[in-house]
C-alpha cells in the first residue's frame, strides 16, 4: 500500500499538488510522482555524493533544490535533479495528450536495444543521447510518409547482469501516433542477437493510456535487471535494486545533460508555460533550537 505524502516542503505543495493531480487525471494519469517523493530522492542523492566525495559545479544551489527553487527556466537544469525531471515529465504528458489524440491513427510505444549502445560499468559517460535520439530520428525518415509521424522519443538506461557479465544497456523508449505499424517496424528494423533477441518492440497504446506511457518512455528511475533460466530453460529477466555505486555512476551521467537532452519531440511544437504556479511553494524554515538554562 502507498505511504501518503509527508509533504516536507510545507502546506502550500499540497495546494499545488492537488492542481496538478487534477490536471493530469484528465489525461488518464493518476499516482503521479509527488514533490515530496522527489524531494526525498534528490536529497538522498546528494547524500551518495558526499559519502564519496563527489564535488561539481553549483553543488550549493543543487543542494536546496526544492520543487520551484531557484529556476527562472527548467530546461537549463541538470538532468539529475529529480525536481526539473519531475515537472518537465509533467508538462510533456499533458502538452503530447492531447496533441496525439488529435491525431487518429493508433498510437506505438517503441523500445529499441541495441548490443553496440552497451556501456561497460565506470564508462557510462561515453553514452551520448543526442547520437541515440539522432539514430532514431533518421530511421523515421524511411517512412513512406515521415511528416505524419509524430510523438516523442527518449532516452533511459538500465544496469544489466547475466551471469558474470554485468553492463550498461541504453534504451530508446518513444510514443509515436499517425504511422502503420508495419511501416514502423520495416524502417527500424534490427537483426536480433544472442543476448538481445528482441531488439524492436511495438505494442499498440489505448488512447487512455497514452498520458501513462509517455510518462513511463521518460522516466527519471533507473533499474538492475538480472538474468535467469526459468522453470522451462528460457531465458528471462527480473528486476532488483540498483546498488549505490552504480546508482552513483548514473546521477553522475545524468549531471551532464540538460532535462530537455534526454529526450526529443517528434514534429510538434509544445508551449513551454508551466502547467501551474509554482512559485508558492517554498521549503519550511527550521526553528532554531532554545536552550534550556539548567537550574542551579
Amino acid at each position: 500500500m502507498r505511504k501518503p505524502p509527508r509533504y516536507l516542503l510545507g502546506p502550500k505543495t499540497l495546494i499545488v499538488e492537488r492542481k496538478q493531480a487534477k490536471l493530469l487525471k484528465t489525461w488518464g494519469v493518476e499516482g503521479f510522482e509527488t514533490s515530496d517523493d522527489a524531494h526525498g530522492r534528490h536529497l538522498a542523492m546528494l547524500r551518495r555524493f558526499t559519502r564519496r566525495g563527489i564535488k561539481f559545479k553549483r553543488r550549493k544551489a543543487f543542494a536546496e533544490c526544492y520543487p520551484n527553487g531557484n529556476c527562472k527556466d527548467v530546461s537549463r537544469c541538470p538532468a539529475a535533479c529529480h525536481h526539473a525531471s519531475r515537472r518537465e515529465r509533467a508538462r510533456l504528458i499533458v502538452r503530447l495528450n492531447q496533441r496525439l489524440r488529435d491525431v487518429g491513427d493508433p498510437a506505438w510505444l517503441i523500445t529499441v536495444v541495441r548490443d553496440r549502445w552497451r556501456q561497460a560499468p565506470g564508462d557510462l559517460h561515453h553514452c551520448d543521447p543526442a547520437s541515440l535520439l539522432k539514430w532514431f530520428c533518421r530511421r523515421l525518415e524511411r517512412l513512406p510518409n515521415p511528416g505524419l509521424a509524430k510523438g516523442i522519443v527518449g532516452v533511459d538506461v538500465s544496469l544489466n547482469e547475466d551471469g558474470d557479465e554485468r553492463w550498461w544497456q541504453p534504451h530508446l523508449h518513444a510514443v509515436v501516433a499517425g504511422v502503420d505499424k508495419a511501416a514502423l517496424r520495416k524502417a527500424l528494423k534490427l537483426k536480433s542477437t544472442k543476448s538481445t533477441v528482441r531488439p524492436l518492440v511495438i505494442i499498440e497504446i489505448k488512447r487512455t493510456d497514452i498520458g501513462t506511457t509517455i510518462g513511463y518512455a521518460l522516466k527519471r528511475s533507473v533499474e538492475k535487471r538480472v538474468g535467469y533460466l526459468d522453470e522451462e530453460g528460457e531465458r528471462d529477466q527480473r528486476t532488483v535494486r540498483v546498488p549505490a555505486r552504480f546508482l552513483v555512476e548514473h546521477d553522475r551521467w545524468l549531471l551532464g545533460q540538460k532535462v530537455t537532452k534526454r529526450f526529443r519531440v517528434i514534429r510538434m511544437r509544445l508551449s513551454r508555460a508551466p502547467l501551474v504556479d509554482e512559485t508558492s511553494i517554498r521549503p519550511l524554515r527550521k526553528r532554531p533550537l532554545r536552550r534550556i538554562r539548567r537550574r542551579s
